[in-house]
């Protein structure tokens, strides 16, 4: 209804995306995350594919926006950390650490474009992460570009069905991401 257009991407290890190249099974609990292998970095891949391929239906690279979920928000980041082009980024349930994919250099990578973390009060790994995390941003993108929106409860994608209102007041966000309150704003 706002006039974006959206794809939503399983990354490997989750949903339809829960199998191995040879078909067998394999999730996401089944991945390692040591030193010298760790199956999450292979999630970048998938986000760099994401855009690779909408860039190659013809959307400008500067018009794709991400936003992910725990795990998905951190490569969101850290996509957008290093592809300058990438508008804007929305993290939901954000963590300085998920899988030993860190954040703290994808923030201050991440300079003068918005960004938006949503999190649950309800969430401690969240709660924790916020401070260091908005701090990190308010001085890589900016103090007016840096926004934090906290609700009472939810956590990851399910903070999008615990707070009905929510996804609106994203979208209203991501058509204007610099500045204002975000407890004011009214579902589009």
């Amino acid at each position: 209804r706002a006039g974006y257009g959206t794809l939503a991407v399983d990354l490997r290890g989750h949903g339809g995306s829960a199998v191995d190249p040879s078909g067998a099974p394999r999730t996401w609990k089944d991945f390692r995350a040591a030193k010298d292998v760790n199956d999450f970095v292979g999630m970048f891949k998938d986000v760099e594919a994401a855009v690779a391929w909408l860039v190659g239906q013809g959307v400008p690279d500067d018009y794709i926006a991400l936003v992910g979920a725990d795990l998905g928000g951190s490569l969101a980041l850290k996509h957008g950390g290093a592809y300058p082009r990438t508008p804007l980024v929305v993290m939901l349930s954000p963590g300085l650490a998920y899988r030993d994919i860190p954040v703290v250099n994808a923030v201050r990578m991440y300079k003068n474009r918005p960004i938006l973390m949503v999190y649950s009060v309800a969430d401690k790994t969240s709660s924790s992460s916020i401070p260091v995390m908005n701090a990190f941003a308010q001085r890589a993108a900016g103090a007016d570009k840096a926004a934090v929106l906290s609700v009472p409860v939810g956590v990851s994608t399910g903070l999008l069905t615990a707070q009905p209102d929510l996804p609106g007041r994203i979208v209203a966000w991501v058509g204007n991401p610099v500045g204002g309150d975000l407890t004011s704003r009214a579902t589009p």
